[in-house]
């Protein structure tokens, strides 16, 4: 007696329903820190693109704020992501911009945690090497911002 074998069911690509079912879903059982950077992100960037959809010019002070204030959380939020090593979780890309004033201020603090050791004469070459590393990668950063106009996200001027 033999028994047909079902066809094999298609697993890929999935409907953008069924993916957006799944973000939720991992979305649910994540830790609550990632779930409020990825909710602060996403309401961050819709209200700066409703800011961004309005000319320049007819912006109140409140609506400048209100968009130095969504950089500001769109940044820190991208900042806890690239901490946890979860950037997956954003269903749109990063700003260039936004990802260099993250991978400055990373940098930054791997800098400061090394800064103390190379004062002394006993640092590891490994360890030399990962501060000119971060030295370098904040210089590249900061290049980028500065092109940009975008140093106030790193607390430098314009």
């Amino acid at each position: 007696m033999t028994t047909a074998t079902p066809p094999p069911t298609p697993t890929a690509p999935l409907p953008p329903a069924a993916v957006s079912v799944l973000h939720r879903l991992e979305r649910a059982f994540l830790p609550l820190d990632l779930v409020r950077a990825v909710t602060r992100y996403e309401v961050a960037t819709a209200r700066k693109a409703e800011l961004e959809a309005k000319p320049t010019r007819e912006w109140s002070g409140t609506d400048f704020d209100s968009w130095v204030d969504c950089e500001r959380t769109i940044l820190d939020s991208v900042m806890v992501l690239v901490a946890a090593g979860r950037m997956d979780l954003l269903e749109t890309p990063v700003d260039p911009v936004i990802r260099a004033a993250a991978d400055f201020r990373k940098a930054a603090l791997r800098a400061a945690a090394l800064s103390n050791e190379a004062l002394s004469p006993n640092m590891a070459d490994l360890d030399a090497d990962s501060l000119a590393a971060a030295e370098d990668l904040m210089a590249g950063a900061r290049a980028t911002l500065a092109a940009a106009g975008m140093l106030h996200l790193i607390g430098g001027g314009v």
